[in-house]
């Protein structure tokens, strides 16, 4: 994607940046180069958080995205409760000591801190297109066999957020995981060799679906 930025656009960077003014190089070449340098130093700072807005893109499963907001719908419910809990015992309470008190609080917090947490991971979701596929990404469903054993099992790849998740059939790997980092972009076919507790197991990857 290009970028089209104008004279006026470039003023503008200038000012968000807050580069410094010139100044007069007092103490030599070797103070004026110093000031350059801040000045660059500025400049990454500032471009840096919207390249790491950038590269903490979450893809999620539709089914995932909808866990997710279900969740957050549920921590709402939840924080009207323990706000409505703590007005009540602040009304009725001199003791800002009181334990009860004290708890109400932190179940409060706590419960904002997760919903900060929900709302975060949904604004940046982007979710997975259902596609044909011939290698292992993202929210597909892999076939493996255990070479040894000739035992096979089912499971979906997806990302951190959703893995670990019981419910439904079939488990869910994060692709982070050492069986996830295993499996990813291999080809039907393939054998993968996962390293677990210094336990070493070895799988063929049967279908991907």
């Amino acid at each position: 994607m290009g970028y089209n930025i104008g004279v006026k656009s470039i003023s503008a960077l200038g000012r968000r940046t807050a580069l410094p003014p010139p100044v007069p190089p007092v103490g030599g070449k070797r103070a004026y180069r110093s000031v350059l340098r801040k000045a660059a130093q500025t400049f990454r700072q500032n471009a840096k958080p919207q390249e790491e807005e950038m590269a903490r893109q979450v893809r999620l499963t539709q089914e995932g995205y909808d866990r997710l907001k279900a969740q957050l719908e549920q921590e709402y419910a939840r924080l009207e409760e323990a706000t409505r809990i703590l007005r009540e015992l602040t009304g009725s309470s001199d003791d800002y000591d009181d334990s009860g008190l004290e708890e109400a609080k932190r179940e409060k917090a706590r419960l904002e801190m997760r919903i900060d947490n929900l709302e975060d991971q949904l604004n940046r979701a982007e979710i997975i297109a259902a596609h044909e596929v011939d290698k292992v990404d993202l929210g597909v469903t892999v076939t493996l066999q255990d070479t040894a054993s000739k035992e096979a099992f089912e499971v979906q790849v997806v990302s951190p957020i959703e893995a670990g998740v019981l419910e439904g059939e079939i488990p869910k790997v994060s692709d982070e995981s050492p069986l996830g980092r295993a499996v990813m972009g291999r080809r039907a076919g393939d054998t993968v060799e996962v390293v677990i507790n210094n336990r070493r197991s070895e799988y063929t990857l049967m279908s991907i679906n």
